[in-house]
C-alpha cells in the first residue's frame, strides 16, 4: 500500500465480504497520527453520513481546517450516488482518496465508466489453502 500512497489516483480496495479490506485500510493508516478522515458507513453512529449531502458537509469541515488529508471511507457502496462526490473531492491535489467495497458493487459498469483513468485497483481475495498453512 505504501508504494501507492503518493499517486493521484483514487485507490479502490475491492473484495468479497470478509476478506481483509477494512482491516488493510486501517493497518495501512495506522502510520499517520493526524490528517485521516475514516469513515466505515456499516456502523451506525454514521448513518447520517449515508446522505450524500451529509457526508459532503462533515468531509468538507475537516478538509478546509487542514492543508494535506487522507480520505478512507470503508463500504462507500453504501451511500447513495457517491460516484460524483469523490470525483469532486479528486480535484483537489492535497486529498487522497481510498474506497472500499465488495466486488458487486465497487466493479459494476457504473463506477468503471465514471472512475476510468483516475482509480488504482486493489481487489483482495482471501487466503486460499497453502497460505492459510503458511501463515498459520
Amino acid at each position: 500500500m505504501n508504494a501507492v500512497y503518493k499517486t493521484d489516483f483514487i485507490k479502490i480496495i475491492s473484495g468479497i465480504r470478509r476478506c481483509g479490506k477494512s482491516t488493510l485500510l486501517k493497518q495501512f493508516l495506522l502510520q499517520f497520527k493526524e490528517n485521516v478522515l475514516y469513515i466505515n458507513f456499516d456502523e451506525k453512529q454514521n448513518s447520517n453520513l449515508l446522505i450524500k449531502e451529509n457526508l459532503e458537509k462533515y468531509i468538507d469541515d475537516f478538509v478546509k481546517r487542514r492543508r494535506e488529508v487522507i480520505l478512507a471511507l470503508d463500504e462507500i457502496q453504501n451511500v447513495v450516488g457517491f460516484e460524483q462526490l469523490i470525483l469532486g473531492y479528486y480535484q483537489y491535489k492535497n486529498i487522497q482518496i481510498y474506497l472500499t467495497g465488495s466486488n458487486s458493487h465497487m466493479i459494476s459498469k457504473q463506477i468503471a465508466t465514471k472512475f476510468t483513468g483516475r482509480e488504482l485497483q486493489i481487489n483482495i481475495t482471501p487466503f486460499n489453502f497453502f497460505e492459510f498453512n503458511d501463515f498459520f
